[in-house]
């Protein structure tokens, strides 16, 4: 049978386990420097947004904060931007746009906690052909 004291130890210790790994994690930073250069009417443009951190998360997401993109492009919670371009060559151009991504490292029974966000300025240009 295994002794009250014996159980506070192992809570004890499973606490400072918790503890001592998750007071390290930080949000690192967004990713990539830049974004890929677009063409008039280029079919599957692609991109991916990332972020970088020291711990595993429990939650993220990534949102646009200002800004457009160019017309039939989307950016999805995952931080992914894609679609097939427009064919109209008005869309020529220097599209700039913000994200924010936000990065949780803990959660409970009432939502995500120890949650950081970040933002970065992006550029997309769109070529002609």
């Amino acid at each position: 049978m295994i002794k009250t004291k014996n159980i506070l130890i192992i809570v004890v210790t499973l606490f400072v386990i918790l503890i001592c790994s998750c007071k390290d994690c930080q949000f690192q930073g967004i990713t990539p420097d830049t974004l890929p250069n677009a063409t008039v009417g280029q079919k599957g443009y692609y991109a991916k947004i990332d972020q970088n951190s020291s711990c595993q998360y429990s939650s993220k997401i990534c949102t646009l904060v200002s800004g457009t993109l160019p017309k039939n492009l989307t950016l999805d919670g995952t931080g992914e931007i894609k679609g097939d371009l427009d064919t109209n060559k008005n869309i020529i151009g220097i599209y700039s746009i913000t994200v924010k991504y936000e990065v949780c490292f803990g959660s409970s029974g009432y939502g995500s906690t120890d949650c950081h966000d970040l933002t970065k300025d992006y550029k997309i240009t769109v070529q002609g052909k």
